[in-house]
């Protein structure tokens, strides 16, 4: 099985798309499973990426906002996540 490769050639995984916020709702049963399934495995996991910096891809609502609301909204995600996952060791790109 594809787990039983990772866990022998990798020391790190990295979840390519599913952290972006326009997919979260989507995507999060599946980032619950890889979180869930690294933590057990004492694998870290690298998340690409929590916030591009791009309304391309954020969600829809935030356009428009404030630039204070902006920032406030986007430290909300991030903690929302590290929170959630915190016992996962989370490593991400900027």
């Amino acid at each position: 099985m594809y787990v039983e490769k990772i866990e022998g050639l990798f020391n790190m995984v990295t979840i390519e798309n599913h952290l972006k916020w326009r997919v979260e709702s989507i995507a999060h049963p599946y980032v619950d499973y890889v979180f869930s399934w690294a933590e057990n495995h004492s694998i870290p996991v690298h998340g690409h990426c929590l916030f591009c910096p791009s309304y391309k891809h954020c969600p829809d609502w935030l356009r428009g906002l404030p630039p204070d609301e902006v920032y406030r909204s986007v430290i909300s995600h991030i903690e929302n996540y590290t929170r959630e996952y915190r016992k996962v060791e989370l490593h991400t790109g900027m």
